[in-house]
């Protein structure tokens, strides 16, 4: 997964079983909320992880999912997560934005409730990228 977790990130690898998920929702709205976003942001972190994370599951191969968690670059006042193992790209191999074509029924919903809770959803490759655009700066 890339780019390179930075000094302020939290780096989560859990393994590929369904009760992960929770651990994973749980550490994700912990940051979200360390990094400031506010409290109705942090519930739609978690759900997004949620999903993201339940799905990464789905394609993984070696049984583990890694999550990337904390602020975007520096100034921008984002929290970014990237979740290892995601959602299938469309055509399996273009990076899926914004805007594109449904990669299919199941991809395609899990897909449309992630960019109904983050700001931004980018997927490229096997990472699915969210970030939250109202953290404040410092």
């Amino acid at each position: 997964m890339s780019p390179d977790p930075g000094a302020d990130d939290v780096v989560l690898r859990v393994g590929g079983s369904p009760e992960n998920v929770r651990t994973a929702r749980l550490v994700a709205a912990a940051v979200a909320r360390r990094e400031g976003l506010p409290e109705d942001r942090v519930d739609e972190v978690r759900i997004a992880v949620g999903e993201a994370v339940t799905w990464a599951m789905h394609t993984v191969t070696d049984n583990v999912v890694e999550l990337v968690l904390g602020p975007g670059e520096h100034g921008t006042g984002e929290f970014v997560v990237r979740v290892g193992g995601g959602l299938s790209p469309v055509g399996g191999s273009a990076p899926a934005e914004e805007g594109d074509p449904d990669p299919g029924a199941a991809d395609g919903l899990a897909l449309a409730l992630l960019r109904g809770l983050a700001d931004h959803v980018i997927v490229e490759g096997d990472t699915t990228v969210l970030t939250w655009s109202d953290v404040p700066l410092t």
